[in-house]
């Protein structure tokens, strides 16, 4: 995994949930944004985007992944090798891009 350059921090935020298990931390470094979680007081990757709108993406991730798949079982299944990104689509995720482009199409 790529090292990260700490001094580089452009944006960071904690995005709690009512459970108080998961506490979400979005970091932004110029033109990527990393997500970690909060699990038993160890902090876990959950995922990394690339670009301008990364934090609106990382939010649209965080918003899914919260409502739809338990952490623990997220954190499984990437330790079996699945990518962050398949993991939300078995389940239905539909990304910020495709979301934006079909609002865009429905207003013409």
């Amino acid at each position: 995994m790529k090292k990260i350059n700490k001094e580089k921090l452009t944006f960071k935020h904690d995005v709690g949930y009512v459970n108080g298990k998961e506490v979400y931390q979005i970091e932004a470094y110029k033109g990527e944004t990393w997500i970690h979680a909060k699990v038993n007081l160890k902090k876990e990757f959950i995922a990394r985007f690339k670009g301008r709108s990364s934090k609106a993406y990382a939010k649209h991730f965080i918003k899914f992944l919260h409502e739809n798949i338990p952490l623990e079982t997220y954190i499984m299944e990437m330790m079996e090798g699945k990518s962050p990104l398949n993991i939300l689509q078995e389940r239905g995720y539909v990304s910020y891009n495709i979301l934006k482009i079909r609002k865009q199409r429905s207003e013409k």
